[in-house]
């Protein structure tokens, strides 16, 4: 008898630990907010590129938006 209790009792228990630690979990305003690069805070330089239909892309223009740069060498 103690073994058909203990299953839902460990299960029910599992379940609130779970959810416990996923309502103290931070929302992503808060996660950007954490310094997590040593570079936090430092202004890239500016620099601009063109495209080939002759464009000018800076990157001040792009202030405020995630940006990621793919730098691609090959031999």
């Amino acid at each position: 008898m103690k073994i058909k209790i203990f299953g839902p009792l460990l299960t029910a228990a599992v379940c609130l630990v779970l959810l416990a630690a996923g309502c103290t979990e931070k929302t992503p305003e808060e996660n950007a907010a954490e310094d997590i690069s040593p570079y936090n805070g430092i202004e890239a330089y500016d620099f601009s590129l063109n495209t080939y239909e002759g464009e000018t892309h800076k990157l001040s223009d792009y202030r405020g938006k995630v940006v990621v740069l793919n730098f691609w060498y090959s031999t």
